[in-house]
């Protein structure tokens, strides 16, 4: 393995088409502004840094401008990139790339600090998966059965081509599917959910939540019974069509609604309580 430490007295760092470690340090606001992993299993990690003559402390800061770049390349990648890393790009290969999210390798006992900013991560060919972390981030899971975990923010998720598994976290997102049978939940907040092609499983665990798309026959819905104890039948009993959506109001605090729906007996054999 290559093991590349690179400090800010340049805008490009490029590895090799071995398996590379690749840190690169920064100082105020002298940001290294592309990334390229090449070929290879590359572990990519981003950091900010101080100095002081006591000892020096380490963290994770934003990344800059709109024109900076994260590329893993070819190969199965782990990229580890602060908040505000704008382009963040897997590859091709089976990434897994956190974005805004602390690195602790025990060189030192300070703690790292990050900041809630936006990411854009795309994931690239393969099977690739994404960690948002805090901010409003834009993930897009590209080719490959992706698994995208949005965190905390206002995030939008795009499964794109394959089998997918997405999670929206703590906020208020906006989840796409794309083609293939995927499952999405938006997790916790008022969540906008589009299962797009293919035979899509939308999982309810809390919030209120809108599915736009929902296929009869075809896709499932599956609520979580930690926001809804009684029966199928008592639910179906309590849900009502309104402005032509299905809108099942499970305890005051929790909804969901289903637009484009005619009759809740559409439903009755696509709705599982679990």
């Amino acid at each position: 393995m290559a093991v590349i430490r690179v400090y800010p007295d340049g805008e490009y760092v490029d590895g090799t088409k071995f398996d590379d470690k690749i840190t690169t340090f920064y100082h105020n606001n002298l940001p290294h502004r592309y990334i390229n992993g090449h070929a290879g299993d590359d572990l990519i990690i981003v950091r900010s840094w101080s100095f002081s003559r006591e000892h020096p402390t380490y963290w994770d800061a934003p990344f800059g401008t709109a024109g900076d770049r994260i590329d893993g390349g070819a190969g199965n990648d782990t990229v580890r990139a602060p908040e505000g890393a704008n382009n963040i790009y897997g590859g091709t290969g089976h990434d897994v790339i956190f974005a805004g999210t602390p690195v602790y390798e025990g060189a030192f006992d300070d703690p790292f600090f990050w900041r809630d900013l936006d990411d854009v991560v795309y994931g690239g060919s393969g099977n690739d998966t994404i960690y948002g972390q805090g901010g409003p981030d834009r993930l897009f899971g590209n080719a490959g059965a992706d698994h995208v975990f949005g965190g905390q923010g206002d995030d939008t998720i795009l499964g794109g081509g394959g089998h997918d598994r997405l999670w929206g976290g703590d906020r208020n997102d906006l989840i796409s599917g794309g083609r293939g049978n995927d499952v999405i939940d938006g997790g916790k907040g008022s969540d906008t959910l589009t299962g797009d092609a293919g035979a899509d499983k939308f999982i309810f665990t809390g919030g209120r939540d809108r599915i736009t798309d929902f296929q009869d026959d075809v896709d499932t819905i599956k609520i979580d019974r930690d926001f809804y104890s009684g029966s199928k039948a008592q639910l179906f009993r309590d849900a009502e069509i309104k402005g032509g959506n299905a809108v099942f109001d499970l305890d005051g605090k929790h909804k969901l609604i289903v637009e484009n729906v005619d009759a809740l007996s559409d439903l009755r054999d696509d709705v599982f309580l679990f």
